[in-house]
């Protein structure tokens, strides 16, 4: 194989291996580091909870579900536990737990704790949402 040759050989495997890095990058910084998995977690406190921003109560997230807290509970308690939800939909309630970070790359805007309540007004299911 002629030097030249060989020389287009590894430059097309390296471009290829560059690329394969780049996409493999991107979706890290895209999928993961924006999934709820990645999410740090501190222990659920009302206190806690209302004192941060709205965007900053991500951090709840794992112990509300972890221990299913909402479940059961009426939208009175709820209220009494988070606050007033940032929106009211009737059947369910949204508060904003994760605004987007200019350092993330990520194809979701906002996340919010979405609390679903049934026929007799009390907590069927709370999700973390996105948009």
């Amino acid at each position: 194989m002629s030097p030249g040759r060989r020389l287009l050989k590894y430059a097309a495997l390296a471009l290829g291996v560059a690329l394969v890095l780049g996409v493999g990058l991107f979706a890290y910084r895209a999928f993961w580091l924006t999934s709820t998995a990645s999410w740090p977690a501190k222990t659920f406190a009302p206190d806690a909870w209302r004192a941060a921003a709205p965007g900053q109560r991500h951090v709840f997230w794992k112990d509300l579900d972890g221990r299913r807290v909402l479940v059961g509970l009426t939208r009175a308690e709820v209220e009494r536990l988070l606050g007033a939800p940032e929106y009211d939909r009737g059947s369910y309630v949204l508060y904003v737990v994760k605004e987007p970070d200019p350092r993330e790359l990520s194809f979701n805007f906002w996340y919010a704790l979405q609390v679903e309540f049934d026929a007799t007004g009390k907590v069927t299911r709370a999700l973390a949402r996105h948009d």
